[in-house]
């Protein structure tokens, strides 16, 4: 079992691609994407990853963006 992070991140169109390949780089998985005016992601994380596709996600966009953590939870790990 693991911890997760399930977070909330809104995000202009022409960042979808970028932010997907993010997410993967980053042990996360995409949970669910909504598609507004902009594109609202489900994503979750290990607990350990988030910080670090935070950092990411800060730098791509000058600091505007920024995943909102909805919920912590234990998960039964994958394996690959």
């Amino acid at each position: 079992r693991v911890d997760v992070h399930v977070a909330l991140l809104a995000i202009p169109y022409n960042l979808l691609d970028r932010v997907r390949l993010m997410v993967k780089r980053n042990s996360g998985e995409v949970l669910g994407e909504d598609f507004a005016e902009d594109i609202t992601m489900t994503l979750q994380f290990p607990v350990g990853s988030l910080e670090r596709f935070q950092n990411e996600l800060r730098e791509l966009s000058a600091g505007k963006l920024k995943a909102e953590v909805i919920e912590t939870k234990e998960t039964i790990a994958k394996t690959i």
